[in-house]
């Protein structure tokens, strides 16, 4: 044998519902509130005094004749109680020990003080409600109740809440936005009364109906189409009682795959060397590559097949990431995922090339020979002050400058087969040159062996006498 016995307020609002193997020799009841019976065996519910009446007899004994006349007296004791969480905890109690009464023919209250006038104000074995104990008296409340007979629960049961998408089934980034690519199986829960039906409503189209345990979980599995749903629950109770619909849940389905993400690009800042959107550096570290896709979608990069994190797109669709690479080259694509779960296919490949590796020093230097003068065009001493050419051999493309000690004397792009020539203007004096490259990357090579240049004034040449045809001399110079 299984009971349910469930203790409902006056307003309906507040219900405690335990399964019990038995009735309960006493129970514990907020005043005002009605005590329903529920056997399990054949689904009927009725109040607590039909209840009694009706099984009066099934487990008479001995020990119920109890009065002084040796006739049977209450097997239940109804004591009232301001506090429905003790009320639940006495319930509670009874699930698992406790006194079970027997029910008996006779009157089925009996007040917890002993008193066993019949003084509970509406006592008839066919009440639906029950008011306290007489015990207290009527000023601790126990008469604080509505009375009066009938045959069963007119309470609506109250509305289900609690409407959940289960996260399992709530793709893309949030698992509690229900927002989801799925469109099968579903799974939706929430809370209603204990043993109701729950009906889940697609808007006013019906899902199908569950019963919910004696904990009032229920769980539904749905399919739904692509678009956005509101979904509502509404609970019917033993008793046939229908309760308003719940909140609705909104659902949104979504199976459409964003645009692939696009203009992915390396940071001007994190882009070192000549050039500052050439893709080529000499930064491994937190470069930022930034991108475009769908608003509020979520961005994995790839280097090659290697993930190397994510990033969401703002409002705007743009997004952006820092990632470490090592020295190579790298193809970096983008996949954005929609909120909804839906990947897009692959970006274009941003190829990046990382070059931390300095650039040799340049080769020998030299003064052009055209510009090496006097006795020698191959000794470095000239007299010669501007618009001196000066050669060397560098990385290809690498910028050169050269030096005059710790002056700069100017820039130049190395050629494609690394030769470099550059003009310059010196002081008579003493000069040693060197020169350092800087390869397309941003690294700077050593300095280049020192070339010593002499820079000497120049010199007036000795007159020249020559004699005519007259004889008379002629000087020159």
């Amino acid at each position: 044998m299984a009971i349910i016995v469930k203790i409902i307020s006056a307003d309906g609002k507040q219900i405690i519902s335990k399964v019990l193997p038995a009735l309960p020799s006493h129970i514990k009841v907020p005043p005002g509130a009605r005590v329903e019976v529920t056997d399990v065996a054949t689904d009927r519910t009725t109040s607590l005094g039909r209840y009694i009446n009706e099984h009066s007899g099934n487990d008479k004994k001995d020990k119920d004749k109890d009065g002084a006349d040796g006739e049977h007296h209450a097997a239940v004791t109804v004591e009232s109680v301001d506090d429905w969480a003790e009320a639940e905890a006495w319930l509670d109690s009874m699930q698992s020990a406790g006194e079970m009464g027997s029910t008996t023919s006779a009157d089925w209250y009996q007040p917890a003080s002993g008193d066993e006038r019949p003084d509970i104000m509406g006592y008839d074995k066919d009440t639906l409600l029950v008011g306290g104990l007489v015990g207290v008296g009527v000023a601790g409340g126990a008469a604080a109740f509505a009375g009066g007979g009938g045959s069963g629960d007119t309470v609506p049961p109250l509305a289900p809440s609690g409407l959940d998408l289960a996260a399992a089934d709530d793709h893309g980034a949030s698992s509690t936005d229900n927002i989801t690519n799925q469109t099968t199986g579903l799974t939706i829960t929430g809370n209603a009364e204990p043993g109701s039906k729950v009906e889940l409503f697609d808007g006013t189209e019906s899902l199908g109906t569950v019963t919910t345990g004696d904990d009032g979980v229920f769980t539904f599995e749905v399919d739904l189409a692509v678009g956005v749903h509101q979904i509502t629950a509404g609970a019917t109770d033993r008793a046939g009682n229908n309760s308003t619909l719940s909140t609705a849940l909104a659902i949104a389905i979504d199976e459409t795959a964003p645009a692939a993400a696009t203009n992915l690009n390396l940071a001007s800042a994190d882009d070192s060397g000549a050039s500052s959107n050439d893709d080529i550096t000499n930064v491994t570290q937190a470069l930022t590559i930034g991108g475009t896709a769908e608003a509020g979608a979520t961005v994995e990069l790839f280097d090659g097949e290697t993930s190397l994190g994510k990033a969401t797109a703002g409002t705007g669709g743009t997004f952006t990431l820092d990632v470490n690479l090592a020295g190579g080259v790298h193809e970096i694509t983008a996949v954005a995922t929609d909120v909804a779960g839906n990947a897009a296919p692959a970006s274009d490949a941003l190829t990046l090339t990382v070059d931390n590796t300095a650039p040799l020093a340049p080769s020998p230097l030299d003064l052009a020979a055209e510009d090496d003068n006097g006795a020698s065009n191959t000794d470095n001493i000239t007299s010669k002050t501007s618009n001196l050419t000066i050669s060397g051999t560098a990385e290809a493309g690498s910028s050169v400058q050269l030096f005059d000690g710790t002056t700069a004397l100017g820039t130049i792009t190395a050629g494609q087969d690394g030769s470099f020539f550059i003009d310059i203007n010196l002081a008579v004096g003493t000069h040693n040159i060197t020169a350092r490259a800087t390869d397309i990357a941003g690294n700077q090579g050593p300095a280049s062996t020192v070339l010593e240049l002499e820079i000497v004034a120049a010199t007036s040449a000795p007159p020249i006498a020559m004699l005519d045809e007259t004889g008379s001399t002629s000087t020159f110079g």
